[in-house]
């Protein structure tokens, strides 16, 4: 028999995410978010509420600045995690 178990994830559309971080970051205008490899498939993201990396808080101050993003979804929803906006677990974000 195969092994294999059964998990649970948030699904979140790309532009919902997008919408979602321009409020709670307080940004003027909605950012950009990019995919990162593969642009034809969804991306997984493991949240967890776990310490930040300063060259991870880099990437969010260099987000909130430009309102671009590329490879720091899953820094930002850490972070959202860590401020108790998101429940730690398996995001897929649909692109």
């Amino acid at each position: 028999m195969l092994k294999s178990r059964i998990e649970t994830a948030y699904f979140v559309d790309v532009y919902d995410l997008a919408d979602f971080l321009k409020i709670q970051y307080n940004l003027d205008e909605t950012p950009e978010l990019e995919a990162t490899g593969d642009f034809d498939s969804d991306k997984v993201y493991d949240v967890c509420v776990c310490e930040l990396k300063k060259w991870d808080l880099d990437k969010i101050e260099r987000f909130i600045r430009t309102k671009h993003e590329s490879w720091s979804i899953g820094v930002l929803l850490t972070d959202q995690c860590n401020q108790g906006f998101l429940a730690p677990g398996k995001y897929v974000i649909e692109f």
